[in-house]
């Protein structure tokens, strides 16, 4: 710690030098050095600010008090091997560290030892009217026991805790109850606080453990109220690893672990962090009531794990008392019910069977919690209690015992909400289930008067054999979710002799959509088996085949398992689905097949006529026997240097149609200069041509007649040179004609 800058700091080593420099003026930090026991009853600290530095040091006293309007820090320079002892126990009013009205004490390092007198609390404050300051421990070791009906940690006898916080160190406080006193609070309340909370303790951090005292006929809270009448106070834990028990008597008389104390309310607490375990007292909650009303329990992050004592709740009412409040926003919760108490909500009653009522119960998204009682309902009313509160489910339930919806009331289960575990969801009331329900054991006699009513994802699917020697014929399963992956559901197994199962099916004939885990569900609906009887498997000793060509077959049988039995081509029937198919007579097995195209051979066991086979076998044109032949053009007059294209085609001797038979055919031309691409011929020579288009023996002709253009070389040459010289003759002759009838005229 750093003093200001007018802070003077002094070393002490006897008890003279220490009272005097606590008593000191100012600001100050008091370094021991050496141990001191004090003689005195009472190290008093009056200045206006010390820090206490034990520096490795012993410093034992009996009752250290801090005055009010100051502040004493507990400091330890040294490796933390400092001890502090304050010892009030043979005093009667005074706290071990008496913490004033308006004063504050922070324990930052060393290990402090504070035991309170008869009506003092370890650390805190004394009886009536003395009621405690400030109380922070920041580091260190602090062990704290409280006087005869005073706290641990907190108010002395009649007084709350007012302010405790913790943000690191080990701290273990444990109420007072001894010698023919009260019960107190481990941290918070002293006894007879008759309906005054116990104040407000905030844990951020370290390790706690509060243990509620046990008095001769009351009990304490681990953290909240002391005895009769006394209230949980406003509790916050952010962080850290909290233990708190409530002190318990038999058979009664018992405080919850963090809450209220013989009739007291449970207060509130608000769990943001941290790994917090509360377990309650005999007829009180684990987080709660003690013959009281519950507390107000949010839990944000974090965990917490609350187990109640006999009669009361895990978390909500003591002995035959309500439930208060849960709400969940994150975090993990175990909540467990003490007999005849529900897990979250009423406190049993041993006496009549019933108890108090459930509480409001809120589990939002992100948050997990778990329940279960025994002789209650996990949720809601204690014992035989049907006043259930109210249940919404956004986040994660698991149900290890029964979950018991009453008439007259809903659960909700909103779209991100799951239900799950082992134990059974009933009762006559509704469950609106927007989510999951995964549970198994859910009790819904749906449109059963008197029956557990669940609605929206409450489907029924029913799982037909589809025959009649299917075992089992029918199988209903109901399911809360939108498929069965989600809800935690299994498909039935069925089975049939003779045959395989193959998968369930939307469709009676097998045409439909397979239905498997994540097929989703909205509504009721009927789904079939498909079955896969023994089979055969036909091969054919050739595909494809050109028609009028024989092919031989063979059959193979398959258990329904799809495991070979053998080739049993003697002891079956083929046939085909092709009229003009012939069957060999010599060999049953061979077919000649004539038809082009896909022809369907099959194959029935002559034992047994329902199991068969079929093979698809591909017939192509025989273009070794073509009937028909026919060459076809793109156009029959084309320009000199213009090319045609040509598509051979025709029947075979059979009748099947050649199709487009260009791949198999040959082109032709009776000029050589013609120029043959594929099926394209281009003509440079203006003539008329003959084209053939030949398949193996058989041809087919075509005449193309190809128009001159006019200034073409080349092979045009000489046709060229002989059309000039015509010309040129004819103008001669002309000349001639006209000389001479000019000739006769003179």
């Amino acid at each position: 710690m750093v003093a200001p800058a007018s802070a003077a700091t002094i070393t002490v080593a006897s008890e003279s030098d220490l009272t005097t420099a606590l008593a000191a003026p100012g600001s100050n930090t008091v370094v021991l050095s050496s141990s001191i026991t004090v003689a005195a009853s009472t190290l008093e600290i009056s200045s206006t600010s010390v820090v206490l530095d034990l520096a490795g040091f012993n410093l034992i006293a009996n009752n250290i008090t801090v005055d009010s309007g100051s502040a004493l820090t507990i400091a330890d320079s040294s490796d933390s091997s400092g001890v502090l002892l304050a010892n009030a126990s043979t005093l009667t009013d005074n706290a071990g560290i008496q913490v004033s009205d308006g004063a504050s004490l922070d324990i930052t390092g060393g290990t402090v030892t504070a035991d309170g007198g008869q009506m003092g609390a370890g650390i805190g404050g004394t009886q009536f009217f003395t009621p405690a300051g400030a109380i922070t421990i920041d580091g260190g070791t602090v062990h704290a026991f409280g006087g005869g009906f005073a706290a641990g940690i907190g108010g002395g006898r009649g007084e709350p805790a007012t302010t405790v916080t913790i943000n690191g160190g080990t701290v273990s406080a444990t109420g007072g109850g001894n010698g023919g006193s009260d019960g107190a609070a481990g941290i918070g309340s002293g006894s007879d606080m008759n309906g005054v909370a116990a104040g407000t303790i905030t844990i951020n951090g370290g390790t706690v453990t509060a243990t509620g005292g046990t008095g001769v006929t009351t009990t304490g809270a681990g953290i909240g109220g002391g005895s009769v009448n006394a209230p949980g106070g406003d509790v916050t834990i952010t962080a850290g690893t909290v233990n708190a028990f409530g002190g318990s008597h038999s058979p009664g008389f018992g405080s919850a672990g963090i809450g209220g104390s013989d009739g007291g309310s449970g207060g509130s607490l608000d769990v943001q962090g941290g790994t917090v375990t509360a377990i309650g007292g005999v007829d009180s909650a684990g987080v709660g009531g003690s013959d009281s009303v519950g507390a107000t329990v949010t839990v944000e992050g974090g965990s917490l794990t609350a187990t109640g004592g006999f009669n009361g709740a895990g978390i909500g009412g003591g002995f035959n008392e309500n439930g208060g409040s849960f709400t969940s926003t994150g975090g993990t919760i175990s909540a467990t019910g003490g007999f005849g108490a529900a897990a979250i909500g009423g406190g049993g009653d041993s006496n009549t069977g019933a108890g108090g009522n459930g509480a409001n119960v809120a589990i939002d998204f992100g948050s997990s919690v778990t329940v279960a009682s025994t002789g209650s309902p996990a949720i809601g009313g204690g014992g035989t209690n049907n006043n259930f509160g109210s249940l919404v489910i956004g986040g994660d339930l698991t149900l290890n015992s029964e979950l018991l919806v009453p008439s007259g009331f809903d659960a909700t289960v909103e779209a991100t909400g799951v239900i799950q575990g082992t134990g059974t969801l009933d009762g006559d009331g509704n469950v609106i289930n927007h989510g999951i329900i995964k549970n198994a054991s859910v009790t819904d006699v749906l449109d059963t008067v008197g029956g557990l009513t669940i609605s929206d994802h409450d489907y029924l699917v029913e799982f037909d054999g589809n025959d009649a020697s299917a075992t089992p014929a029918f199988t209903g399963v109901r399911l809360y979710a939108t498929t069965f992956a989600t809800g935690n559901r299994t498909i039935p197994t069925v089975t049939r002799t003779g045959w395989a199962f193959g998968s369930w099916n939307s469709a009676a004939d097998g045409s439909g959509n397979e239905f498997v885990p994540t097929s989703g569900v909205s509504g009721d609906r009927t789904v079939y088996a498909k079955w896969t009887k023994a089979h055969l498997v036909v091969t054919p000793s050739a595909t494809p085949v050109e028609a009028g060509t024989e092919v031989t077959f063979t059959a193979e049988e398959f258990s329904p398992a799809n495991v070979s039995l053998g080739d049993v081509t003697g002891q079956v029937t083929f046939s085909t689905n092709q009229p003009s198919d012939t069957i060999d007579g010599a060999n049953p097995a061979g077919f000649t097949l004539f038809t082009a195209g896909s022809d369907t051979i099959t194959a029935t066991l002559n034992s047994d006529a329902d199991i068969s086979g079929t093979v698809d076998v591909t017939v192509t044109p025989a273009f070794d026997h073509i009937q028909t032949l026919t060459l076809t053009p793109s156009q029959t007059l084309v320009k000199q240097g213009g090319t045609v294209t040509f598509t051979t085609s025709g029947t075979d001797i059979y009748g099947n149609s050649l199709g487009n038979a260009n791949s198999h055919a040959t082109l032709t031309s009776n000029f050589a200069v013609d120029q043959i691409s594929g099926n394209s011929i281009t003509f440079p020579h203006a003539s008329s041509h003959i084209i053939t288009s030949t398949i193996g023996a058989t041809s087919t002709t075509v005449t193309i007649t190809v128009d001159p253009v006019l200034g073409l070389t080349g092979v045009e040459v000489v046709p060229a040179i002989a059309t000039g010289i015509s010309l040129l003759g004819s103008g001669v002759v002309l000349l001639v004609f006209f000389l001479l009838r000019r000739r006769r005229t003179t």
